[in-house]
């Protein structure tokens, strides 16, 4: 629904409000000060919808996904493992409706995307046993410094 939403309801503001979320969400995994979150099926089900539906609003899910991910405690193999399954999934939700709503615009980028997904899936397979040497805190943290940085750059690009 966000996706769909996005060229009548998106905005600068909501985009502000995301970076200054993922700064909050960073900045606390740094300081290792989680912000304590219900752990109930129930909660978990309404915060994943609701991240879902304002990534696809604002048009970047990685950064809130990764952000919401860090509150499960994973593992770094598992938590990579979780966001691109789920970013797949999303993908084949929204993909449809961005080639529907801007098709020509998409098409015209084609070159861009087709070398980002080569340069993925390269990362990837180099990446992947980098995984396994970075102690998960570590790890943590330096997802945390990644959310801050993006959320600064989301704020720059919001105002």
């Amino acid at each position: 629904m966000g996706a769909v939403l996005q060229s009548r309801l998106g905005s600068p503001v909501l985009t502000a409000v995301l970076a200054s979320l993922l700064i909050v969400a960073g900045t606390s995994e740094i300081l290792e000060r989680r912000v304590p979150l219900p752990q109930t099926p129930g909660w978990r089900l309404l915060g994943g919808t609701a991240s879902g539906f304002f990534g696809g609003l604002v048009g970047n899910q990685g950064g809130i996904r990764a952000a919401a991910l860090l509150g499960f405690q994973l593992e770094p193999r598992q938590l990579v493992a979780t966001a691109t399954a789920s970013a797949l999934l999303v993908d084949a939700a929204r993909i449809p409706i961005y080639l529907l709503s801007e098709g020509r615009a998409i098409a015209a980028t084609v070159p861009l995307w087709v070398a980002a997904s080569v340069g993925a899936t390269i990362g990837t397979l180099l990446g992947v046993p980098l995984l396994s040497r970075i102690p998960v805190t570590k790890y943590h943290r330096l997802l945390g410094v990644l959310l801050v940085v993006l959320g600064f750059a989301l704020f720059a690009a919001a105002v």
